[in-house]
This record gives C-alpha cells, structure tokens and sequence, in this order.
C-alpha cells in the first residue's frame, strides 16, 4: 500500500479541479477514494534486511 498518499491527493484535486463533461462521473470516484483511510504504519521498529540492531 502506498505510505505517502501526497502524489494521490494532488492527482485526485487535479482530476476535481479539471472541468469537463464527465465532472458527475469523475465525482463519483473521487469521492470514495479521498474517503479511504491512510494506511497504518509499522508497529515496530524493524527495517527489512540485515541490519546491525534489527532484533
């Protein structure tokens, strides 16, 4: 899932801002994603790898 959702939000308020025929149609898309929760973080501290102090 993507941790950083800013490249998302900026396309979603491009697509918004941008008129045209198919406002309604593209309303009802972006309504449901901006409405999506963040995904939630590592509970840990681990990194994926070999790394020194990873246990």
């Amino acid at each position: 899932m993507l941790n950083n959702h800013d490249p998302l939000a900026a396309k979603l308020s491009e697509l918004d801002a941008h008129g045209g025929t198919h406002d309604r149609q593209l309303a009802t898309l972006v309504e449901p994603i901006r409405q999506l929760p963040a995904p939630p973080g590592p509970d840990h501290d681990r990194k994926i790898g070999l790394h020194r102090g990873n246990r």
